[in-house]
């Protein structure tokens, strides 16, 4: 074929075939796939031969244990020390009376000597005595124990040793006090001698007769011995301080 192209400088050319490439053609289909050869057997690995192993060597004979000696005489235990004096505690009840033998009150009471206290501030023991041994508010007594014995309430015992004038006892007269007289515990008994007797015969005059070198007078008269003692009727004694818990 004969193509004839004018180029820019309008000069006609002549092509020829070889001038020009054709165009190319659709692609062909690709080939199937060829099955997929077998795997080949893998090679054996070398496996080199393991060494014996070294003979253990035997252990020594051990030798014998040593003899134990004697056990050493145990020493003598020491003497346990003295217990410390049991003091006080709280749980003493209130109204509870001691006796100490000292003229300093201890801690937790007061002295029985019939004194005034503020019901605020000992308001356990104004609860327990009440208005009983004396009263002006704010206020309240204590009982008052000085330079007296103290002696358990008879509480209706009538046989045995018991006191045979509780229903004479006095009440104590402090401003207040609520207690009466009788058979009472806080009543009071001055001191007293129980009741006895002395006679004697006071001999004068002539002798009337008589009888073994005694001598018997008709005009005798009895007669009272003349005052002998103290001011009071007391036992030995020592002087203690009467207290009350609060």
């Amino acid at each position: 074929m004969l193509i004839i192209e004018k180029n820019s400088n309008m000069f006609e050319k002549e092509r020829t075939g070889a001038d020009y490439i054709g165009l190319q053609g659709t692609s062909g289909y690709s080939g199937a796939v060829g099955p997929t050869g077998n795997t080949g057997i893998s090679g054996y690995s070398g496996l080199g031969s393991s060494g014996y192993s070294g003979y253990s060597s035997y252990s020594g004979i051990s030798g014998y244990s040593g003899i134990i000696g004697a056990e050493g005489i145990p020493g003598t235990s020491g003497y346990s020390g003295y217990s410390g004096i049991v003091g006080l505690t709280t749980t003493v009840p209130v109204g509870t009376i001691i006796a100490v033998s000292m003229s300093t009150v201890p801690d937790g009471f007061l002295e029985c000597d019939g004194s005034w206290k503020s019901t605020d501030t000992y308001p356990a023991l104004y609860s327990y005595l009440g208005n009983y041994y004396g009263y002006s508010a704010p206020w309240f007594a204590v009982p008052d124990y000085r330079g007296l014995f103290l002696r358990g309430w008879t509480h209706g015992k009538t046989t045995g040793l018991h006191e045979p004038d509780d229903a004479t006892r006095t009440k104590v007269t402090t401003t207040g006090a609520t207690m009466v007289a009788g058979n009472y515990v806080g009543t009071e008994q001055d001191h007293i001698v129980e009741a006895h007797t002395h006679t004697y015969v006071e001999i004068y005059g002539n002798a009337a007769h008589s009888i073994n070198d005694i001598n018997f007078y008709s005009n005798n008269r009895v007669s009272a011995t003349g005052s002998y003692g103290g001011n009071e009727t007391r036992p030995m004694n020592t002087y203690v301080m009467y207290c009350i818990k609060y």
